[in-house]
């Protein structure tokens, strides 16, 4: 840091701006508050503001009057505002963590003016030794949304019994057809036909656990105890396994699916990039694209958007996007089990993984469906990682994992033997460029479609 962010005692500082824009809304055009009679003509956005930069804000939380329904709200990547209505000026509490971990609160009035209002402060870093060091960690994983895992995965053939050593180590399990339900609370190990044992290990045992219905952070504890559980009987995985989540839909009307549908469909572009090449696009047939569906392939981007819309039950809407089970985003899974099922992510048995994945999974669902109906991107445009953090998973911890987890996986994919191996599967070729599948997007697809209508 420049030695204008230094104070007397050599410690680093940062510059705080917390300010509020303001809109004087016309008395006919405000909302009405919750008593029916008030009108909420004020609209303003409070927001923090780090002149060096907003990497040295960790998260802000606004506290807002009494009067607000919820009164906090919690920003973890920027922009770090709040955007509200109100009937009345008030005194906003502002809590600020700086990226060193420094905590230090402000109380703000809003300033109901043309230009709204701001005031700075200077903030010294007490733990400046450990910028750059501190990373953003998720925000926690919502209570009231449910999950569950199923896992597909094979163990040698000589290596304990599945069932048997989840049970010895205190994991309420049972061992059944893949048909039958486990009871409540209960793991289940099966057997799954669909896999291929990886090279080496043609006597596998091809097993699939499936959870129980999990919630928040004691769910994904459960989920890292069983994972480390089979760490010790030599798993392995290949790219004929996957990993599916179910998000329980008991908390979300019909109008919020159909939410979470259109942002799928406009997003499927950048969930491809966080999955390996043999998950994306429409070359794997346990996880075909949605944007892809029959309904939908010959379609405009707006014209998709507006077809899901329109649905007007959970039956049209799966014959919508996903007349069959084997897409990346399945909603045949809500007729049997109440959920919708992500079928995207490649097989793996490392926690960080599938815990990050699960994470961003339920925050994009429950964020897609409070929101907005999402407007369709431009014919010429592509969704993109930032896009989808800032308008839709809004959590910076999830961000920096994700934006990570793309670039390792870019660079896998660019190197000529990781290509071919995805190619074999995906009915591609190989050149000297790179990974060519015969179909490499839905724009492709959809031209195709249409020369050929």
């Amino acid at each position: 840091m420049s030695s204008r962010g230094r104070s007397s005692s050599s410690r680093p500082t940062v510059n705080l701006e917390i300010g509020n824009t303001y809109r004087k809304i016309p008395y006919y055009d405000a909302p009405l508050a919750r008593d029916g009679k008030t009108r909420k003509d004020h609209e303003w956005t409070l927001y923090v503001k780090a002149k060096e930069g907003s990497h040295y804000i960790d998260n802000v939380k606004f506290v807002l009057h009494s009067t607000f329904t919820p009164r906090t709200f919690t920003k973890n990547m920027p922009p770090f505002a709040t955007k509200q209505t109100s009937y009345g000026s008030f005194c906003a509490l502002v809590k600020v963590t700086l990226c060193d971990g420094t905590k230090t609160q402000f109380e703000y009035d809003l300033a109901f003016r043309r230009g709204g209002g701001a005031t700075r402060h200077v903030v010294e870093l007490k733990r400046s030794h450990m910028i750059g060091r501190v990373k953003k960690a998720a925000m926690p994983l919502c209570e009231q949304t449910t999950f569950g895992i199923e896992i597909e995965l094979s163990i040698p053939e000589s290596s304990r019994d599945v069932h048997g050593h989840l049970v010895s180590r205190r994991v309420n399990c049972i061992h059944a057809v893949p048909s039958e339900r486990a009871p409540a609370g209960f793991w289940k190990v099966t057997s799954d036909s669909s896999i291929r044992c990886p090279a080496g290990r043609p006597n596998c045992q091809k097993v699939e656990i499936v959870s129980p219905v999990l919630t928040g952070g004691r769910g994904l504890s459960e989920l890292h105890h069983v994972l480390q559980v089979i760490k010790s009987l030599s798993p392995a995985v290949n790219r004929s396994m996957g990993v599916h989540v179910h998000i329980g839909l008991r908390n979300f009307s019909f109008e919020g699916i159909k939410k979470i549908c259109q942002q799928f469909v406009k997003h499927e572009d950048t969930f491809d990039q966080l999955v390996p090449l043999s998950r994306r696009g429409n070359g794997n047939q346990y996880a075909k694209s949605n944007r892809l569906a029959p309904q939908l392939a010959t379609l405009s981007n707006k014209e998709a958007n507006l077809k899901i819309a329109r649905c007007r039950d959970v039956k049209e809407l799966c014959r919508t996007m996903c007349p069959d089970r084997y897409y990346k985003l399945n909603l045949q899974a809500y007729h049997k089990h109440g959920t919708m099922e992500f079928r995207q992510h490649s097989g793996s048995t490392a926690y960080t993984k599938l815990g990050y994945w699960v994470r961003l999974l339920v925050a994009f669902c429950n964020n897609a469906a409070r929101l907005p109906a999402p407007k369709s991107y431009l014919e010429s445009s592509r969704s993109n990682l930032e896009d989808l953090c800032a308008w839709v998973i809004k959590d910076g911890g999830l961000q920096r994992h994700f934006r990570k987890r793309a670039r390792d996986l870019s660079t896998q994919s660019s190197r000529g033997s990781s290509c071919c191996q995805d190619c074999s599967e995906s009915s591609g070729f190989c050149s000297s460029s790179g990974c060519n599948s015969s179909v490499s997007s839905f724009r492709e697809y959809r031209d195709l479609a249409l020369l050929f209508k």
